[in-house]
């Protein structure tokens, strides 16, 4: 539960928020202490991976960027600087936050085997690459 000193947002507040100059983000689910509402306006610029990143979730539901990104201890504790409060959720928006997070959670799993058929490619192209040059390499040898 959020102390009492906290403020809470609605949605329709937190997308006002949407702009470089005006940047707020919602990171947090019903796991880790619920939704919090964050102004990082003012960090768009020291942010180690761009501004645009940030940008891109601005005035949205960032939980899962944030997550996805595994973001260290350090950076959770920058963040707290900006926390400027909770969101409020209806039932109908829990239920559809839910809903959107479970779905990206099975489709997890496609992105691991993409990856991991990527990796395999990667791995033949380069063995190829690999025999290509020792081939060239003892040709030139037998030359001499």
């Amino acid at each position: 539960m959020a102390p009492s000193n906290e403020k809470t947002y609605t949605w329709d507040e937190v997308k006002k928020h949407s702009t470089a100059e005006d940047c707020w983000i919602v990171v947090g689910n019903e796991t880790n202490g619920g939704p919090k509402v964050y102004d990082v306006s003012k960090y768009l610029e020291s942010h180690p991976g761009g501004s645009d990143v940030i940008e891109d979730v601005a005035g949205e539901d960032a939980d899962e960027s944030f997550e996805d990104m595994g973001h260290s201890e350090e950076a959770r504790n920058i963040m707290r600087k900006y926390l400027v409060g909770t969101l409020f959720l209806t039932e109908e928006e829990k239920a559809a936050m839910e809903a959107k997070k479970a779905k990206a959670k099975s489709s997890g799993g496609m992105n691991i085997m993409m990856l991991i058929a990527l990796i395999a490619i990667a791995i033949g192209v380069y063995t190829q690459i690999i025999a290509k040059q020792e081939k060239g390499a003892a040709e030139s040898d037998q030359d001499v």
